[in-house]
């Protein structure tokens, strides 16, 4: 369904390119990109405040509303597509107008008209990107939230990666705000370990293919434990915005993130955790090895 719509998208402003020509898709691409840039730059600072509000005003009330998860949605909303429509209204007015503007559209050349479907493209790309991203913090059932492993143009994770770019955090050529503290290949074994963000859908406590996860470290499977690079040295891993796009979470909470000690040879990260916590290792067929695994904070 998604890959319907980045498609469609694509093809109907790259259309308007054909007729309006290269300038005002490009006009257009570069607002939505910067309005999209400010909201991944800014949700998370304007969704905590928010989010604070939310439970002075309304905890009483609604003590188990996520008030994290609605702050964070409301304020990329509010400041991506907020933004475009301030842009439109103030700059642009006249191109709400569409079929008055068709109609007013000046012949172009050939050349122009090229320029323009391949600039309309690119603009249609970047806005399904903003979108499939805004639909991925909408509190829907998960089989309706965008699924990027199973889509042909995720361009979701595009324009999250291209946004962070302007974020000065990064390690190893990758930005941390979009990919996160990076993953080390080969798994753990050395320094902090942790696993790939994963959402436990059929609540049976144990990853599964029906699940909702990230390859945090790109070998096409899932790992419980994975090494990964603690750049600023408080022994979580710093979840990257293409993580919670990717599983659809981005309130912070996953099924397991808990990071362990150095594990010892051919030891797997939940025996790690048992060791350090003092705890006798799960066995296969125990209760605590079906049981769900706690959940710490992510760092944001």
């Amino acid at each position: 369904m998604y890959d319907l719509i980045v498609v469609a998208l694509t093809g109907l402003i790259a259309w308007f390119g054909f007729v309006f020509g290269v300038m005002p898709v490009t006009v257009f691409g570069l607002e939505i990109f910067a309005a999209f840039t400010a909201g991944v730059l800014l949700h998370e600072a304007v969704g905590g405040l928010l989010a604070w509000l939310l439970q002075i005003t309304l905890g009483a009330f609604m003590p188990d509303a996520s008030f994290q998860g609605i702050a964070v949605g409301l304020s990329f909303f509010v400041i991506v597509w907020g933004t475009m429509v301030l842009l439109r209204f103030l700059y642009h007015p006249d191109d709400l107008t569409i079929t008055d503007a068709v109609q007013d559209a000046e012949p172009l050349s050939a050349i122009e008209r090229t320029a323009g479907i391949a600039a309309g493209a690119a603009t249609g790309f970047v806005t399904a990107g903003a979108f499939l991203v805004t639909f991925s913090m909408l509190p829907l059932p998960s089989f309706l939230l965008p699924a990027p492993a199973r889509m042909f143009f995720d361009a979701g994770s595009v324009v999250l990666r291209a946004a962070g770019r302007f974020q000065p955090d990064a390690e190893e050529g990758h930005s941390l705000v979009a990919d996160g503290e990076p993953a080390t290949r080969g798994g753990g074994g050395v320094g902090p370990t942790t696993s790939e963000p994963w959402v436990d859908l059929d609540k049976d406590g144990v990853f599964s293919e029906s699940d909702r996860w990230h390859d945090s470290d790109d070998n096409g499977t899932f790992n419980e434990s994975i090494g990964f690079i603690d750049v600023d040295g408080d022994g979580t891993r710093r979840i990257g915005l293409v993580e919670k796009y990717s599983t659809g979470v981005w309130n912070g909470t996953f099924d397991r993130m808990e990071v362990a000690p150095t594990l010892a040879a051919n030891e797997t990260h939940s025996e790690g955790v048992a060791r350090r916590r003092g705890l006798p290792p799960a066995t296969e067929g125990s209760p605590s090895a079906n049981q769900p695994k706690p959940v710490p904070d992510d760092d944001f």
